[in-house]
């Protein structure tokens, strides 16, 4: 005899799904535990037999309520429609309080054509609060790509934001990022980097907001549905000082071709990757399709895609500041450019996130929102851009100090063993070496920085001074090909400070700056040596022993300066008095002295 009860939910699609969720509209409207819904597969509860036997199951009143943070999608899971509810409901609440019965979600929702869909039911509790706040990453370069922060000014107030990727519509190039983070049209777009007062361009007219599903979906139900499609495009100053990677995920491949004839539910579980301009590197994976985050007059406002955390291991850390960031599909085999990055597909954009509570309440779990990028790509009628101006190692940047820093450690001259001993204890703290630059990180904020970086990852945020300086770009070529060293090289040793002011005074690497090496004037004018170095962040001790000022190192790591012998002290100071007898000359007509 047929079983009627019993049902094989294998076979369901997405429209199957979507189909059941406008059917069922009114009534999930209806209960007031629901938060929202969204597609997906059915999430198995740790402690459930089922987890780990295919065939077995554990008595659901034995189980407690589901969460998010003690279930997870197994390969046997059923597709089903998510209901994210407030309240969890015991089955003796219920024998207790009969008139709660009409606010039970359905276990299963019934179509006229027979078809059947279960509802997988999970507890959260939103964070109605604001969000934490978090660190940025540091960036090092001066050439933009992805992941990195732009920033607007509205009414007064600065908004910030992340660059997706670049874009093209065959003639003009865009950065992507959100509608709500570059703002009007024709307004001015900032980098939220280094320079602030570096304009990146400007806000076009060319923008997605809201439309409906049915519009951008055709053929799939939704009548009381609105899609959020949240993108903007910055219309770029300058292309030569962009790239098309995206900092610390790497090349931009093609496009996640998604749409109602290739949206399938395998993506389910899918490990994404991004980088924000806020949080940094983000691992995560998709929680599920078409996510149904409020209900306005009737009309049901959905994401394409809702993005949590790869494992419990791995929080998502998702803050405000990474609208505009895309998403990758994180594919560990994915082919490599020339310097090793990998070339991943772009799936999502980020719009937005939540935070939501588990049954403890203890700790949020950040969840983000995202945009199909192949619809994005439709709609504003562009084409991604893998490119231009790529090749680079996933952490792109100027090294030149730290490399300097660990290859000055080993020149001390072998007259001056002591000294030598002791910058070769401290080359770690100094400067990094070709292993370790190979695996560059971006610098977080109050972690430990070499002494050669720490003028640009250091004092750049903490002495206002030196905020928008840079000491030296050694390993940046200018518009005639050479590098700062290439010049120097050019001058005598008696004309090497002199080279030095004219090649900081030239536009290329932007407006002169006496600041831009701190001291300079003041040194060649009287040799003030001990104020400088304190200013550079070195106290020197009287006695035998010295360490680094701690100001320099936020890890509070020192440099132990063993004792110098006598002779090699007494050159030292006849060395600097010999550049206070050079530098008392008055200065030549023309010098850095008698700039404006």
């Amino acid at each position: 005899m047929i079983d009627l009860t019993k049902h094989d939910f294998t076979s369901l699609s997405v429209k199957d799904l979507l189909d059941a969720r406008e059917a069922y509209h009114v009534h999930l409207a209806h209960l007031q535990s629901v938060y929202a819904t969204a597609i997906g597969r059915y999430l198995i509860r740790d402690n459930d037999r089922n987890a780990t036997e295919r065939k077995a199951h554990s008595k659901p009143q034995a189980l407690g309520p589901r969460t998010l943070f003690n279930s997870s999608v197994k390969d046997w899971s059923w597709p089903c429609i998510l209901v994210f509810v407030r309240d969890w409901m015991k089955r003796s609440e219920l024998k207790n309080h009969p008139e709660k019965q009409d606010q039970l979600v359905p276990p299963f929702l019934y179509l006229p054509d027979g078809r059947v869909v279960p509802t997988c039911v999970v507890k959260v509790d939103p964070n109605e609060g604001s969000p934490g706040t978090v660190d940025p990453p540091v960036f090092r370069s001066d050439l933009v790509g992805g992941g990195f922060p732009v920033q607007t000014m509205i009414q007064g107030k600065i908004h910030r934001g992340s660059i997706g990727c670049l874009v093209t519509n065959g003639e003009t190039v865009f950065a992507l990022s959100n509608r709500h983070v570059v703002g009007a049209a024709g307004r001015e777009i900032f980098a939220g980097f280094k320079n602030t007062d570096r304009r990146l361009g400007v806000s076009d007219a060319l923008q997605l907001g809201k439309r409906a599903f049915s519009e951008v979906y055709p053929g799939w139900p939704g009548s009381r549905v609105v899609a959020n499609l949240d993108a903007g495009l910055i219309r770029v100053d300058d292309v030569k000082g962009w790239t098309a990677q995206v900092y610390g995920v790497g090349q931009v491949g093609d496009v996640v071709d998604l749409n109602v004839g290739t949206f399938r539910l395998d993506i389910i579980n899918q490990p994404l990757i991004a980088f924000g301009a806020t949080s940094g590197l983000m691992k995560g994976k998709i929680l599920g399709l078409f996510y149904r985050y409020k209900t306005v007059g009737g009309m049901e406002y959905v994401s394409d895609f809702v993005i949590g955390p790869r494992d419990g291991d791995t929080p998502l850390n998702n803050y405000p500041g990474d609208s505009g960031t895309v998403w990758f599909v994180d594919d560990p085999d994915a082919k490599k450019n020339a310097s090793g990055a990998r070339i991943l597909s772009p799936l999502a954009l980020e719009w937005g996130g939540q935070e939501l509570f588990g049954s403890s309440g203890k700790v949020p779990m950040q969840v983000a929102l995202g945009i199909c990028m192949s619809t994005l790509c439709r709609e504003l009628d562009v084409e991604l851009i893998g490119d231009w101006n790529a090749g680079h190692t996933e952490y792109w940047g100027e090294w030149g100090h730290v490399k300097i820093g660990a290859y000055a450690t080993g020149l001390i001259d072998a007259k001056l063993p002591k000294l030598a001993t002791m910058m070769d204890a401290n080359s770690d703290n100094i400067g990094l070496d070709d292993k370790l630059l190979a695996d560059l990180k971006p610098h977080q904020r109050g972690t430990f920085s070499p002494l050669a970086d720490v003028a640009d990852l250091v004092w750049r945020f903490t002495r206002h001074t030196d905020e928008s300086n840079h000491f030296a770009d050694m390993d940046k070529p200018g518009r005639d090909g050479k590098t700062l060293l290439d010049l120097c090289a050019e001058f005598d040793a008696q004309r090497r400070s002199e080279g030095l002011e004219r090649l900081l005074r030239r536009d290329r690497r932007g407006p002169a700056r006496r600041a831009a090496v701190p001291g300079l004037a003041d040194f060649r004018r009287d040799g003030r040596v001990r104020r400088r170095q304190q200013e550079a962040g070195v106290r020197v001790r009287r006695g035998h022993r010295r360490t680094l000022h701690r100001r320099c190192l936020p890890a509070a790591a020192h440099l132990a300066i063993p004792p110098w012998p006598r002779s090699e002290r007494q050159g030292a100071r006849q060395g600097a008095q010999r550049v206070r007898d050079h530098d008392d000359r008055p200065p030549r007509q023309g010098s850095h002295q008698d700039d404006p």
